[in-house]
């Protein structure tokens, strides 16, 4: 006697992703990783100046910093938009709003800046 195999039915998965949409997504996370280390050495950069206040080349570091988290914030919420074109299935959507209060984080503290 020989046993026939069922198939077991299992249940569907995700639709795999392009190629090209989990590159989009993987860069997407990296400039969004890069802005908010820029963001955080920015804001301990500006408060140790808070409490050394003639320490200039921190103050520049922070600023040089500050632009760098303006530009990668950016590009991340053009990634972000260009990700959710590409694939297929949505990211989770905890970090999608993680990812983009970190992409308008420097926006909104220039503004800030400009308002008060």
């Amino acid at each position: 006697m020989v046993k026939s195999k069922r198939k077991r039915s299992r249940p569907p998965g995700p639709p795999p992703e392009t190629r090209t949409a989990e590159v989009a997504t993987v860069g997407w996370m990296l400039l969004t990783m890069t802005a908010l280390v820029s963001e955080l050495l920015t804001t301990l950069g500006k408060w140790y100046v808070r409490v050394q206040p003639d320490a200039e080349l921190v103050r520049g570091l922070a600023e040089l910093l500050f632009f760098a988290a303006l530009v990668t914030g950016v590009m991340s919420l053009i990634a972000a938009a260009v990700v959710f074109r590409l694939r297929k299935t949505r990211p989770p959507t905890a970090i999608t709003v993680i990812a983009i209060a970190v992409g308008v984080a420097p926006l909104a503290a220039i503004a800030w800046q400009l308002l008060f």
